[in-house]
Protein backbone atom coordinates (compact mmCIF):
# COMPACT_ATOMS: atom_id res chain seq x y z
CA UNK A 1 0.00 0.00 0.00
CA UNK A 2 2.95 2.39 -0.16
CA UNK A 3 1.67 4.12 -3.31
CA UNK A 4 -2.00 4.38 -2.34
CA UNK A 5 -1.68 7.82 -0.69
CA UNK A 6 -0.14 9.24 -3.85
CA UNK A 7 -2.88 7.77 -6.01
CA UNK A 8 -5.59 9.13 -3.70
CA UNK A 9 -4.01 12.59 -3.91
CA UNK A 10 -3.88 12.36 -7.69
CA UNK A 11 -7.47 11.23 -8.05
CA UNK A 12 -8.96 13.55 -5.42
CA UNK A 13 -7.05 16.78 -5.89
CA UNK A 14 -6.03 16.64 -9.54
CA UNK A 15 -8.65 14.53 -11.32
CA UNK A 16 -11.84 15.41 -9.38
CA UNK A 17 -11.19 18.90 -7.98
CA UNK A 18 -9.11 19.79 -11.04
CA UNK A 19 -6.26 21.47 -9.15
CA UNK A 20 -3.14 20.96 -11.29
CA UNK A 21 0.00 22.91 -10.38
CA UNK A 22 2.74 23.48 -12.93
CA UNK A 23 5.68 25.59 -11.68
CA UNK A 24 4.13 29.02 -10.98
CA UNK A 25 0.69 28.30 -12.48
CA UNK A 26 -2.44 26.42 -11.47
CA UNK A 27 -4.55 24.89 -14.21
CA UNK A 28 -8.15 24.33 -13.11
CA UNK A 29 -10.00 21.48 -14.82
CA UNK A 30 -12.61 20.16 -12.36
CA UNK A 31 -14.64 17.06 -13.10
CA UNK A 32 -17.26 17.08 -10.37
CA UNK A 33 -20.83 15.87 -9.88
CA UNK A 34 -23.29 18.42 -11.29
CA UNK A 35 -24.97 18.89 -7.90
CA UNK A 36 -21.75 20.20 -6.29
CA UNK A 37 -22.36 23.95 -6.20
CA UNK A 38 -19.10 25.04 -4.56
CA UNK A 39 -15.90 23.89 -2.90
CA UNK A 40 -12.93 25.67 -1.37
CA UNK A 41 -9.17 25.17 -1.37
CA UNK A 42 -6.69 27.12 0.74
CA UNK A 43 -3.32 26.97 -0.97
CA UNK A 44 0.03 28.35 0.16
CA UNK A 45 2.57 29.35 -2.47
CA UNK A 46 5.80 30.25 -0.65
CA UNK A 47 4.76 33.19 1.59
CA UNK A 48 1.48 33.85 -0.23
CA UNK A 49 -1.96 32.40 0.62
CA UNK A 50 -4.61 31.77 -2.02
CA UNK A 51 -8.21 31.31 -0.82
CA UNK A 52 -9.77 29.56 -3.80
CA UNK A 53 -13.51 29.06 -4.21
CA UNK A 54 -14.70 27.01 -7.16
CA UNK A 55 -18.30 27.94 -7.98
CA UNK A 56 -20.65 25.88 -10.10
CA UNK A 57 -23.75 28.09 -10.49
CA UNK A 58 -25.21 26.23 -13.49
CA UNK A 59 -24.65 22.68 -12.23
CA UNK A 60 -22.19 21.55 -14.90
CA UNK A 61 -19.72 18.66 -14.65
CA UNK A 62 -16.72 20.28 -16.35
CA UNK A 63 -15.36 23.50 -17.75
CA UNK A 64 -14.11 26.80 -16.37
CA UNK A 65 -15.56 30.01 -17.77
CA UNK A 66 -13.44 32.55 -15.89
CA UNK A 67 -11.23 33.23 -12.89
CA UNK A 68 -11.56 36.29 -10.66
CA UNK A 69 -8.53 37.20 -8.54
CA UNK A 70 -9.04 39.99 -6.01
CA UNK A 71 -11.97 41.34 -8.09
CA UNK A 72 -9.97 41.28 -11.36
CA UNK A 73 -11.53 38.98 -13.93
CA UNK A 74 -9.75 36.96 -16.59
CA UNK A 75 -10.88 34.43 -19.18
CA UNK A 76 -9.77 30.83 -19.12
CA UNK A 77 -8.70 28.33 -16.50
CA UNK A 78 -5.10 29.24 -15.59
CA UNK A 79 -4.08 31.14 -12.46
CA UNK A 80 -0.65 32.79 -12.48
CA UNK A 81 0.85 32.51 -8.99
CA UNK A 82 2.86 35.36 -7.48
CA UNK A 83 4.86 35.29 -4.26
CA UNK A 84 4.03 38.70 -2.79
CA UNK A 85 3.44 37.59 0.84
CA UNK A 86 -0.20 38.68 0.66
CA UNK A 87 -3.49 36.82 0.88
CA UNK A 88 -5.52 36.58 -2.34
CA UNK A 89 -9.16 35.62 -2.93
CA UNK A 90 -9.77 33.61 -6.07
CA UNK A 91 -13.16 32.67 -7.55
CA UNK A 92 -13.11 30.01 -10.25
CA UNK A 93 -16.44 30.09 -12.10
CA UNK A 94 -17.41 26.92 -13.90
CA UNK A 95 -19.54 26.99 -17.00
Amino acid sequence: YTGSAGWMYNVGIEQILGFNKYADKILFDPSIPADWREYKIRYRYNETIYNITVKNPNGVNRGVKRIVVDSIESEGNVLQLVNDAREHNVDVIMG
